[in-house]
């Protein structure tokens, strides 16, 4: 969503216009719902866009590597120490932050666990939908975010924290797809389901140490907000190709990366002090 990623407005247009990079999402944002306990908001304008990810052949992760001119070699079973044996420079890019913990160059700063699946109904591709309930996400979050005018993706998130060490995700998983149905009024069938458990969001100490450039979420740019960081995540590639070619210097231009999650931190940290009475009132409101 772009409204995170300011002062850029729309950041597929300066992915093409400014580094070359061409992707094509699913659709693009028009309108959003936000839903407390007891109230409702509406936020509408260009938002952002909504895409796939995966193997899927439309995913970004799939128009990326059609992109990419070199050589992938997939299932490749080297390792980080072997690649540095054999190479000048080595980009980290491993989806997040566990070889970077391995190497000592990480900040854990909280793990999330996260519920999803894929529905099936009618839907506005247009219109994404976010829950901050804490009866059905303590601390967290649930989210719709359509694939299509049939197809769309909810998921559930919550943080690991001592609050929620007693928390049965399945039974808060129930209350959420139950919300969704009632939400839309349809018969939704889900088609296939997903689960991750603590996953760690954090930051390196150092975008880079020695030769060793860390990119993605390897370096921290899933923002413990609310869980985006696609685009900053593309940016931190880019400046480590900068960097190998001359062209700044890797640490300097990550430097508004680091300050975008470490601001995204404080919002977390914010959550977790509010309650259902806090966040929301009897009332709804519309702001556009």
């Amino acid at each position: 969503m772009s409204i995170f990623e300011r002062p850029v407005h729309d950041c597929i247009e300066t992915l093409s216009e400014e580094y070359g990079i061409y992707l094509k999402p699913t659709s693009h944002i028009q309108s959003m719902e936000i839903f407390s306990k007891n109230e409702k908001a509406v936020i509408e304008g260009p938002l952002g866009f909504t895409n796939i990810r995966g193997r899927e052949q439309d995913s970004f992760d799939s128009q990326l590597a059609r992109q990419t001119k070199s050589t992938i070699h997939y299932h490749s079973e080297y390792t980080y120490e072997e690649l540095l044996s054999k190479h000048s420079h080595v980009v980290m890019a491993t989806g997040d932050g566990e070889y970077a913990k391995k190497t000592k160059n990480y900040r854990e700063d909280l793990t999330v666990t996260i519920k999803g699946a894929i529905i099936e109904g009618s839907f506005d591709p247009y219109l994404v939908k976010a829950w901050l309930n804490y009866d059905i996400a303590p601390f967290g979050y649930c989210y719709f975010i359509p694939l299509s005018d049939h197809e769309a993706n909810i998921s559930l998130a919550i943080p690991d924290l001592p609050e929620n060490a007693n928390v049965n995700l399945d039974s808060l998983w129930d209350l959420f797809y139950e919300k969704v149905r009632a939400e839309f009024n349809q018969k939704i069938r889900i088609t296939d389901q997903f689960q991750i458990t603590r996953y760690p969001m954090g930051i390196c100490r150092s975008a880079r140490i020695g030769n060793t450039f860390y990119v993605g979420n390897c370096f921290g740019t899933m923002m413990p907000f609310m869980g985006f960081g696609q685009y900053a995540s593309i940016l931190s590639g880019v400046y480590a190709a900068y960097d190998l070619c001359g062209l700044g210097k890797y640490e300097e231009l990550m430097k508004p990366l680091r300050r975008s999650y470490e601001d995204s931190l404080i919002l977390r940290r914010s959550m977790e002090q509010l309650s259902n009475k806090k966040i929301g009132s009897n009332r709804s409101c519309d702001a556009k």
